[in-house]
């Protein structure tokens, strides 16, 4: 049986707002996987994601226990797959989660959410798909300026962080 990835994401996705606050949507997928004697096959098609794929890239040899990420975008939605290893994915709006993550699950992440990526083996292999090319602008790299963004202490302008 192949399971959706986009009615996936119709029955899970949350979705909140609080008065102003853009929370963002949060959503885990545990990914089909076709084992045989010649491997494994995991499928993944791009028309089911909820946007449409412009980069793609993956991060390796990260040593166990460091962190990569820490940070926001103002624009961009990541849709976050552990490919190997074992990978925890801190999220923040104006509450915190960490999820997870084993081989062959994923995360989407919405605009506006802090994450960080702590990776727990050696051998951890993350690919994230985005729904922006790259550009600096989108980044938000200071925690405080995007927890007063979040509390609409300062107006939401991409180049205001650089």
């Amino acid at each position: 049986m192949r399971i959706s990835i986009l009615s996936f994401f119709n029955q899970t996705i949350m979705n909140t707002s609080i008065k102003k606050k853009h929370i963002g949507v949060i959503s885990k997928k545990q990914h089909r996987v076709f084992k045989d004697f010649r491997g494994e096959l995991t499928p993944l098609e791009f028309s089911e994601l909820p946007f449409k794929v412009h980069r793609l890239f993956y991060v390796k040899n990260v040593p166990a226990g460091a962190i990569r990420g820490e940070h926001a975008h103002f624009q961009t939605k990541q849709f976050l797959i552990c490919l190997k290893g074992q990978i925890e994915v801190g999220l923040e709006t104006n509450n915190y989660k960490t999820i997870l993550l084993n081989e062959n699950e994923g995360v989407f992440i919405d605009k506006m959410i802090w994450d960080w990526q702590r990776f727990l083996t050696n051998d951890s292999i993350l690919l994230v798909l985005c729904s922006s090319s790259y550009s600096k602008d989108d980044y938000i790299f200071d925690k405080q300026h995007f927890l007063d963004i979040l509390n609409n202490e300062v107006s939401i302008n991409s180049n205001s962080c650089l």
